[in-house]
């Protein structure tokens, strides 16, 4: 509850006297996301420590790390390209996040301004929906993967004949 009310002052604060908009913006996304960061952290916190020691579950490490790595992804790509878009368009930070985002999450739902964005912008949409539609997992195994070097074996049975 505490985190809530934190993002909801941050939020409401308008003493921004001297800073431009999209400086404001940025330091409001940034308090949000480390008050919700805080949140996540508490709650996956207390999930483990109560819930995994009862059920004998437990999240693998592994399993947390690809998520955050495709979390960071997904937000570092919506986020670049609202700002690619914004400044070569010249439109808020706040419509091009709407585009980028519907971008990346493939919806579908537009603010109104992809017919007037220009040629790098667009291009920067397209690539943020072949990212979305792809999925950041196969992007990371493709990457990152490298070629498999063990190959599958059949299994043998012998067969009595006779």
């Amino acid at each position: 509850e505490p985190y809530r009310t934190q993002v909801l002052d941050v939020l409401a604060s308008n003493d921004l006297t001297g800073v431009t908009a999209r400086a404001a913006a940025a330091a409001k996304l940034a308090a949000v996301l480390e008050a919700l960061e805080e949140l996540a952290t508490a709650r996956v916190e207390e999930d483990l420590d109560e819930e995994s020691t009862e059920a004998g579950e437990e999240v693998d490490d592994d399993t947390v790390k690809t998520a955050s790595t495709l979390l960071t992804m997904y937000l570092a790509f919506a986020l670049t390209g609202a700002c690619v878009i914004s400044t070569a368009e010249g439109y808020p930070v706040e419509q091009c996040l709407f585009e980028a985002v519907s971008a990346v999450g493939t919806v579908g739902l537009s603010m109104g301004i992809t017919p007037s964005l220009g040629a790098v912008s667009r291009s920067v949409l397209i690539l943020l929906m072949f990212f979305g539609r792809v999925g950041g997992l196969t992007l990371m195994y493709a990457a990152l993967g490298g070629t498999r070097t063990e190959t599958g074996l059949c299994p043998a049975e012998k067969i009595s004949v006779g």
